[in-house]
Parts: structure tokens; C-alpha cells; sequence
């Protein structure tokens, strides 16, 4: 054979070459021979078509081109539509069809015999939308058939063998019966010798199932869709499954079973089972709202399905539905947790109910039980009228709450550990969607009983440590009885007894309240920790949010709080909250050495601001250790060191403050009633610099009985009406304005007496030591001092319009004397001697403007040296 090729290799050359000439001229006459055949007979072929399709068609078509194509599927020629867009049958006129292709075959023998008989159809980049009506009509009639008729020369028949679909969205909705189906078709294939009585139909398809909704319940969507079908029909109104495979998502059914259209209802008598379903392949195709906790689980287990679907299918019919499925021996590990379930066993049935359709279907879990590592959960429940559902369940749980926090995949919890015992029963109707409202929770019935013991966890971004939790819940529909609530949040401890009202709707619904009614005790309340929002370095940030969802009256009793400074002891009262404003009623506490009772309000209704405002009663308290609890009420003129006595008082206060508990001073309004006993004011600056003003001795330390006076602030001012301080130094009228950058405006009435008297008395005469004195005659000179400046630097002048007053205030009072002496006099009938001290030739008001003009010149001004 080699030689063979040898000696005939210039031969064989030759042919090769020749042969493939022969081929290319071969398929370049065909070409050009088909070509001329299309281009002889497109218009016949297009002629043909038009008149069998306007025979036929009772709706509009609209196609953009149509052409006669003899390459695209040799041997077959096409008649292609680009970009058909059909009208429904019904009167709407919507779109039934829009498709980018739809391309008519037939044989190319066809073509030259002018007599075209379609055997295949594809419909390509496709949008199909079918509708059935509540009357029992249609939008897809579209076709009359007829026997066939001739036009022209020409004759188009169908003698469908096959229909290709290629990327087409089907949709079918049931308006009658409210179901819907939705399918986007990859590629399929339906194959079949359509004209004959008896034939086998197959189908193949690459599928996406979009939705399948029933009766208006969602049913599975949003998964690959896989059919391997041979149905037998009969006469065009009967099918039998031959063959009947269902791949759905990662589960493969068998379908089995007849559809009777051969009456007036669709009889439909058919089984779906599973064969070798896997519980991995359950949970990997739950939708991706429930699959996100199964996230990270490795299963195994057995999964069973078995379903039949029996009776009348029509307009306002279904058949009925019964189908039983479940999990055996399932087992669920999580890797990265270590989180074990097993013995997993769910059995459960669906049924349509004697009406067959959502209103009378269940669906029972006869059994739920597993094992979470040797915890038990286990339940039963019943969901009936799934179009207003009635849910009906019962759940035992002693798995620990870490587990629990684990399973449900909450990252809010960083640390928990204790025990935890759930036993509860609930019975209520879901609204619309099958999802809770308040009504439903409202008529909702719940019973059983919640149990912790030792329970601790940590909050993610919170830095207390909540422990040693230990609660005895009984539910009673939708209001708890606290038997016992107690634990501790860091260093603060609390212990509950009554009622949390509303719990499920709180829980489960958004904007609904949770009610608390209850008692409070407490050892120990320790704000500091529990209002800290950050910690730095340099400082400590609080903050104050009032819950708007979450209404309560507790009867409080405390043993001692404390927050930044503050302290108070065996706090007793009523405090509660109600749209979002904190109320305290009759609150009464030892404090600072003395006791307190207290009514106010925290109004956080804005996420601006709080308003916080008060009245309180002070009863001996230490006046020291309220200024240094208070932090000296924000203010640097006198401290607490600077104080010392008892100081009991009547206040109204009101002030805005921040969220993160930082006072606006601007806002601050306060009225105080107050009497200080015992006092003492020590190192006081302006009181240290009167006394080297004044020359009067020391008075580092001030020592007085009893103070009154009536002290506002407002605009960031301290207002100080008229009042005396009589003290072991010296006595004062004070009066003035204090402001809180210590900016002081005071006015100081010093008898000279008490300058001059005991031991404030110096070796050097007064003469030497103030200058010219002059008696008023009555041993009471006064001295009017202004003091201005700050109150680390007083600056100290007389005060002329103090003394005009003073003036004014005493010819006022001596007028009024001397009044009442005449009125005795004159009334008594006695003519006594008449006053010759006082001019009969000066109106009282020039006396007084005398009598100042010569204390301004000195008359009764006292001078004095400075250091």
C-alpha cells in the first residue's frame, strides 16, 4: 500500500485538487441556484403565508420584516419574522406575544413545488403572557382553524412535528382561580406528530421557575427547572404520562398520572413523588430568606415527598391536594461554630381541605424534634386557612442560651452563658401575607412559661456585664407575670416583681409598646456605669436616649445610686414613663448628710435635647457636700470649699440639656427659698478682699447663725436679693448679681459701728484709721460699698446710689414719723411746742436733695488708707 502511494502520488495530488474544484464549484452553483430559487419564489412564499395567516388569525400582528431565508437551517427553508409583536383576542388589545424571531420551517422541495407545509416553528428572545379571565374567557385564542385553502399558486399549510423555544418568558396567570406561573425557557423542545389521533408528545426543556403562586399562596419560585416528559395523547384531550421526570432545583420527582380534557372540566388524576431526596439538597434550595440560617451547615439526613392531585381543574375548580413530606434521621453540623443537631426528625402534611382551595387547607407538624448537643427541642403545630391563617404550635426548648445565640446567628450577643427553659403554647391568626399585625397579637393566645437561672451575657459596643440573671416568666396571652426577675448589670443589681403587658405585639410588630407595671428593688444603682456611652483618657462621655417604645410605672426602692458625684441612700418613690417623657412623683432620698424629696420630669421627646425640670425640698442638708455633689452647679465663684452649714430650701428648677447630659446654661432657670444654719464661708475672694478694703480684720472665715434669702438664676445670672448676714466678723446687707463667667455687680450696706466695735477695732484711732468721721448722732453711720470686677479681682468704690436711696428710704420713713406724731398730737387736742430743727421754709424734697448734696461732699463720707 506504501509503494502504492509512492509510485501514484502525483496522481493522487491530482485528484485531491480536482475533487475539492469539484466541491467548491459544486457548492457555488448550489448556493447560486438556491439563491435564485429564494429570490424567484419569496414573494409566493410571502403571499402564501399572509393569506393563511389572515385567514386564520383573529387579532392583530405587527412584524417589522419578513423574509425567506434557505441557509439558516439547510435543508429546511425559513420564513422569518423579525421583531412580531401579537395583540391579545380579548377586548383589552394588550400585548400577548412580542418576540425578536419567530421563523416558520419547511422542506426546500417545498419551495420549488409552491405547495408549503410548516413542520416546525421557533420562537426566539420571546415574551409570552397568557392569561385566563374570571369569566371562563381568554387572551390566546388567537387562531380559527379551517380547512385549508388555496391562494394564488401557492398553498401554506402546519403539519407540526416540533416548536423550539429559546429564551422566551412565559407567563400564565389564572385570574379565576388567582394562580400564576412564571417560566423563563431557556431552550425547550416539544416534539410530536401533532396531526395524528394518537401520538407521543415529548418535551425537553432547560427551565427557570420564576414563581408558582396558588390560590394566591406563594409555592416555590426562583429555581431551575429541568423536564425529561413523553406524554401519550389521545385524540388531543387526554394525556398520560409515559415518561415524567422533574428536576427542581437539586431534587428529582416523578410525575405519574392522567389529564382528561375530554369534558367540560379539566380531570386531572395525578401522583408527584421524590426518589433519593437528600436533606442537604432540602436546605441548600430553601429560599434565600429562610437559607440564610442554614448558612455554613453540612447536612445529611433523609428527605421524603409524596403528593397527589385529584379532581376537577376549570374556572372556579381545583382539584384536590394531599401530600405528605419530612426528615429522618437528619443530622446538621456547623463547622466554624461546632454546633451539632441531630436525630432530626419533622414529619408534616399539607392538605386543600373539602373546598379545595387556601380558606380550608392545613398544614400539621405532627412531629419536630432534635437534639442540639444532647439539649432537646421539640414541638408540634397546625397552620389552618392559609389565607388568614390560624397558627397553632407548641415548643420545649432546655437548650442554653449560647447554643441558641449560635444557632439564630444573633451578633449582637458577644458572651453568654446560664440555663434557659422555654415551654410555651401560642394560638392566633396571621393578617394579610400570612404576617402578624397588633389585632392578631392582640386576640393572639399564649401560655407557659420562660425560665433563667444564672444567665450572663455582654452586648456588642456595651461595656456592662449583665449577670447572675435569674427570671421566672408565666405568659397569660400577651402579658407576662414576673414571679421573679432579678440580676445584676455590672456593679448595679436589680429585683422585679408584676406585670410586662404586650409582650408578643412589642416583640413582633413594629411600633407596638411594651408595658411595664411592676415593683423595683435595688441595693445599688450605679448610673456611671450604666448611662456610659465612651471612655477616654481625659474624660467620660454619658448619654441619655428615652425609648419611645416602651411605657412603665415602677415603685421604687433603692438603697443607694450614684452618678458622677452624687450620692443618695434608701431612694423611695414612683418613677414611670410615657411617651418618651420619665417622670418622678414624691421621690424621697437621703443625701449630703440631710434628706430630699423630689418631683420632676425628663421630657426626650426631641433628639435635639432634653427638658429637665423639678421641684425639690431640702431639709439639712450639708451645704458643702451639695455644692461639691452638684459640681459647684457649673460655676467657679464659690465652691464648696469655700461653704460650710446646713441649708434647708424649696426649689423649682428647669434646663436643657444634651443627649450626652451636658447642661445649656443659657436654658437654666431656677428659684430657691433657702435658710443656711451654722454657716461659714471660708476664703471667700471678695469677702478676703473687703476685709484689707475696709481694714477690718480677718475675714478668711465667716462664721454666721442663720441666712434667708430667695436666690434665681437665669441667662446664666445669679440674682441675690436684699438680705442680711450677720456674722461673728461683721454684719452685711448684701445685694447683687453673680454671673456664671464670675462677673460680679454686689451692693454692701457696713454699719460703722460694727467697723469701729470690739475687736475689729485697731490701735489707731478711727480718726487715724478711716479718716473724717462724723457722727449721725444716732450711733448708726452707714457705709455703701459697690464691689464690680470678678471674683478673683474685686474692684471696690462707694456706692452714691445706694446712699440716695438709703436717703430717700430714710426721709420716707421720717416723713411718715413725723406724720404720725402730728396725727397724735392734733388728734389728742394738745397744741405742744413746734419743732424748730426742721426749716419751715423748705419743701420736703429740697431737704432731701440738701441733705444728699452734702453727704457727696463729704458731709458723711468716710475716707480711709489703702495698703
Amino acid at each position: 500500500m506504501i509503494t502504492f502511494f509512492k509510485n501514484n502520488k502525483h496522481n493522487i495530488w491530482l485528484f485531491t485538487r480536482l475533487a475539492i474544484i469539484s466541491g467548491l464549484i459544486f457548492t457555488l452553483v448550489m448556493v447560486v441556484i438556491l439563491s435564485v430559487l429564494v429570490w424567484l419564489y419569496q414573494d409566493n412564499v410571502k403571499e402564501s403565508f399572509l393569506a393563511r395567516i389572515n385567514e386564520g388569525l383573529q387579532t392583530e400582528i405587527f412584524v417589522d420584516d419578513l423574509s425567506v431565508n434557505i441557509f439558516r437551517n439547510f435543508p429546511s427553508v425559513s420564513l422569518t419574522l423579525q421583531n412580531v409583536t401579537m395583540l391579545e383576542s380579548s377586548e383589552q388589545k394588550d400585548t400577548l406575544l412580542s418576540a425578536g424571531q419567530v421563523y416558520f420551517r419547511f422542506s426546500i422541495f417545498d419551495l420549488i413545488r409552491q405547495n408549503y407545509t410548516v413542520k416546525q416553528i421557533e420562537i426566539a428572545r420571546a415574551n409570552l403572557d397568557m392569561k385566563l379571565f374570571e369569566d371562563n374567557t381568554n387572551n390566546f385564542t388567537f387562531w380559527q382553524s379551517s380547512d385549508d385553502t388555496k391562494t394564488g399558486n401557492g398553498e401554506f399549510n402546519f403539519q407540526l412535528q416540533s416548536v423550539i423555544f429559546n429564551q422566551v418568558q412565559y407567563d400564565f396567570t389564572d385570574l379565576a382561580n388567582h394562580h400564576k406561573v412564571g417560566v423563563l425557557i431557556h431552550r425547550a423542545r416539544l416534539k410530536g406528530d401533532f396531526n395524528q389521533a394518537v401520538y407521543a408528545l415529548e418535551f425537553n426543556g432547560d427551565l427557570y421557575l420564576d414563581e408558582l403562586i396558588i390560590d394566591k399562596i406563594f409555592m416555590i419560585g426562583q429555581r431551575n427547572l429541568d423536564l425529561d416528559i413523553i406524554l401519550n395523547v389521545y385524540n388531543n384531550n387526554k394525556l398520560e404520562f409515559s415518561k415524567g421526570h422533574i428536576t427542581l432545583g437539586s431534587h428529582d420527582l416523578i410525575a405519574q398520572g392522567v389529564i382528561d380534557f375530554s369534558g367540560d372540566n379539566t380531570l386531572l388524576d395525578l401522583n408527584i413523588f421524590a426518589e433519593k431526596l437528600k436533606f442537604d439538597d432540602f436546605v441548600r434550595d430553601l429560599p434565600s430568606n429562610y437559607a440564610k440560617y442554614f448558612e455554613g451547615y453540612r447536612s445529611k439526613g433523609d428527605f421524603y415527598f409524596d403528593a397527589s392531585i385529584r379532581g376537577a381543574f376549570s374556572s372556579g375548580l381545583n382539584p384536590g391536594i394531599d401530600a405528605k413530606f419530612g426528615i429522618h434521621s437528619g443530622e446538621m453540623y456547623h463547622r466554624k461554630t461546632k454546633l451539632r443537631f441531630e436525630d432530626i426528625y419533622i414529619d408534616a402534611a399539607f392538605n386543600n381541605g373539602y373546598r379545595h382551595n387556601t380558606e380550608t387547607s392545613s398544614l400539621i407538624i405532627s412531629n419536630l424534634k432534635a437534639k442540639l448537643n444532647k439539649r432537646e427541642v421539640s414541638g408540634r403545630g397546625t397552620l389552618i386557612n392559609l389565607r388568614e391563617p390560624l397558627l397553632d404550635f407548641q415548643l420545649y426548648s432546655d437548650i442554653k442560651p449560647d447554643h441558641w445565640v449560635r444557632v439564630l446567628q444573633i451578633d449582637t450577643i458577644t458572651e453568654v452563658n446560664g440555663e434557659l427553659l422555654i415551654d410555651l403554647e401560642f394560638r392566633g391568626k396571621l393578617g394579610e401575607k400570612a404576617s402578624f399585625n397588633a389585632q392578631n397579637f392582640m386576640a393572639s393566645r399564649v401560655k407557659g412559661t420562660i425560665r433563667a437561672e444564672g444567665m450572663g451575657f455582654r452586648l456588642k459596643d456595651d461595656p456592662l456585664d449583665y449577670n447572675s440573671i435569674y427570671a421566672d416568666f408565666l405568659f397569660n396571652n400577651n402579658d407576662v407575670a414576673i414571679n421573679h426577675f432579678s440580676g445584676n448589670a455590672s456593679s448595679s443589681n436589680f429585683k422585679m416583681s408584676g406585670y410586662f403587658r404586650n409582650v408578643i405585639p412589642w416583640l413582633f410588630v413594629e411600633n407596638e409598646r411594651l408595658i411595664v407595671d411592676a415593683s423595683l428593688k435595688s441595693q445599688n444603682i450605679n448610673f456611671n456605669e450604666l448611662l456610659q456611652h465612651n471612655v477616654s483618657e481625659s474624660d467620660t462621655i454619658y448619654r441619655l436616649t428615652l425609648p419611645d417604645k416602651i411605657i412603665f410605672n415602677l415603685k421604687a426602692d433603692i438603697d443607694q445610686l450614684a452618678f458622677r458625684k452624687f450620692e443618695a441612700g434608701n431612694v423611695k418613690g414612683t418613677i414611670s414613663m410615657h411617651d418618651q417623657v420619665f417622670y418622678a412623683s414624691d421621690v424621697s432620698f437621703a443625701a449630703m448628710k440631710g434628706h430630699i424629696n423630689v418631683s420632676g420630669y425628663i421630657n426626650g421627646q426631641s433628639a435635639e435635647h432634653l427638658v429637665i425640670g423639678c421641684d425639690a425640698s431640702f431639709f439639712d442638708v450639708d451645704v458643702h457636700d451639695l455644692f461639691y455633689q452638684m459640681g459647684n452647679f457649673g460655676q467657679e465663684g464659690i465652691k464648696d470649699e469655700n461653704l460650710r452649714g446646713l441649708i434647708t430650701a424649696q426649689a423649682s428648677f428647669v434646663s436643657q440639656w444634651t443627649p450626652f447630659l451636658e447642661i445649656d446654661w443659657n436654658s437654666l432657670e431656677t428659684t430657691a427659698n433657702i435658710k443656711v444654719e451654722n454657716g461659714e464661708l471660708i476664703n471667700y475672694k471678695p469677702m478676703v478682699a473687703l476685709s484689707r478694703f475696709i481694714r477690718v480684720g480677718d475675714l478668711n472665715q465667716v462664721k454666721f447663725s442663720t441666712l434667708e434669702n430667695q436666690i434665681r438664676i437665669k441667662g446664666q445670672n445669679i440674682i441675690i436679693p436684699d438680705m442680711e448676714i450677720n456674722s461673728n466678723a461683721i454684719n452685711i446687707k448684701l445685694s447683687g448679681e453673680h454671673t456664671f463667667q464670675n462677673e460680679i455687680d454686689y451692693r454692701l450696706q457696713v454699719l460703722l459701728s460694727d467697723l469701729l466695735a470690739g475687736r475689729n477695732r485697731q490701735n489707731r484711732n478711727p480718726q487715724e484709721q478711716y479718716g473724717d468721721i462724723i457722727d449721725d448722732g444716732l450711733g448708726r453711720t452707714t457705709l455703701f460699698l459697690a464691689v464690680g470686677g470678678t471674683i478673683d479681682d474685686p474692684v471696690f468704690r462707694y456706692d452714691r446710689r445706694g446712699v440716695r436711696e438709703k436717703l430717700r428710704e430714710d426721709f420716707r420713713q421720717e416723713r411718715q414719723n413725723l406724720r404720725e406724731v402730728f396725727r397724735r398730737e392734733f388728734a389728742s387736742g394738745s397744741n405742744g411746742p413746734v419743732n424748730d430743727t426742721v426749716p419751715n421754709n423748705l419743701s420736703q424734697r429740697e431737704k432731701e436733695q440738701k441733705e444728699i448734696r452734702k453727704r457727696e461732699k463729704g458731709k458723711f463720707v468716710i475716707e480711709w488708707d489703702e495698703d
